[in-house]
């Protein structure tokens, strides 16, 4: 029998493994920035997604990548 708290877990469960799986994209957009081959202008767009607490359209690449590297979202 499937109980609210149980279907709560598992939505939490998806959400964390989704969470995971966006940030992993981000970590590897900005590996691909750094080498040369990725689009700032993705990975802006996808940090102002991810992070709307503290990316905003005011904030250009170079303070976007300080600001995640001090809440250690990117490495």
């Amino acid at each position: 029998m499937v109980t609210d708290a149980t279907h709560a877990t598992n939505k939490k469960h998806i959400a964390d493994k989704n969470y995971d799986a966006l940030h992993k994209t981000l970590q590897q957009e900005y590996q691909l920035i750094k080498e040369g081959k990725g689009n700032k202008d993705h990975f802006l767009k996808m940090a102002r997604n991810m992070f709307p607490e503290y990316i905003t359209h005011g904030n250009d690449f170079n303070a976007t990548v300080s600001i995640l590297k001090a809440k250690t979202k990117i490495e």
